[in-house]
């Protein structure tokens, strides 16, 4: 249930949005609209396009499209290793529909993440920015039957196996308590294996402390071994 009523509705609207750039080569338009931003971060106009499908689809969804980048010579090596380290969000719906309408004050560590991020982007000041987006050749794909197959079955792929690895670390993570009769020490370390149920229930908590907020902050920032292994 938790996968209907909140991956599934927090990611299959963007990863549609973002899969419909991509296939359409709209990217190449996007790319060259954000090379002015990409300045400030010295990144490339589709580094920022990384930038944003990661705080719109969540991490690992927005390194699939790093590494198709890589392949495709949009980005280089060292411009895509800045946005892997210092850019793993997990999709900002989620953040919101997910755990912001449980507790306000999750407010304060969504900002926390990104701002972290962002400062951190900004000051490695390395010249890693990538092909030139004046450069690029434009096209638009206006196959509409074939760009819309590609699109719902990557989404779609995409999400099944998102769940797939949900289902099986949260599977993990219930075993937890046969060793442990501790519900707080359960939450912490099962955020380890699969941080998305793990932080609703810690923010569900009737009385939460400091270390609850510190906990999920770092539990978000890590991502957990379930984002890691997809």
């Amino acid at each position: 249930m938790f996968i209907i009523k909140i991956i599934i509705p927090s990611l299959f609207p963007f990863m549609i949005f973002v899969n419909f750039i991509l296939f359409s080569n709209s990217i190449d338009y996007l790319a060259k609209l954000l090379r002015p931003v990409g300045k400030l971060f010295n990144l490339s106009g589709y580094g920022v396009s990384c930038l944003l499908s990661s705080i719109l689809g969540g991490f690992p969804y927005s390194s699939i499209i790093v590494n198709n980048f890589v392949k495709s010579n949009k980005i280089n090596n060292e411009e895509a290793n800045r946005i892997i380290n210092y850019c793993q969000f997990p999709s900002i719906s989620f953040l919101f529909v997910g755990l912001f309408k449980i507790d306000h004050k999750f407010l304060y560590i969504i900002i926390s993440i990104y701002l972290s991020s962002f400062i951190l982007l900004l000051i490695s000041h390395k010249n890693t920015t990538s092909n030139d987006c004046d450069k690029i050749e434009l096209n638009i794909n206006n196959d509409i039957p074939l760009l819309y197959n590609e699109v719902i079955n990557s989404t779609v792929k995409s999400i099944i196996s998102i769940s797939f690895s949900i289902l099986f670390f949260s599977t993990l993570s219930s075993l937890l308590t046969l060793i442990i009769d501790n519900e707080r020490i359960i939450y912490y370390i099962s955020g380890i294996l699969e941080f998305s149920n793990s932080s609703i229930n810690i923010l569900m908590f009737e009385k939460k402390t400091f270390i609850d907020y510190l906990v999920i902050n770092i539990i978000i920032s890590f991502t957990s071994l379930s984002i890691i292994f997809q």
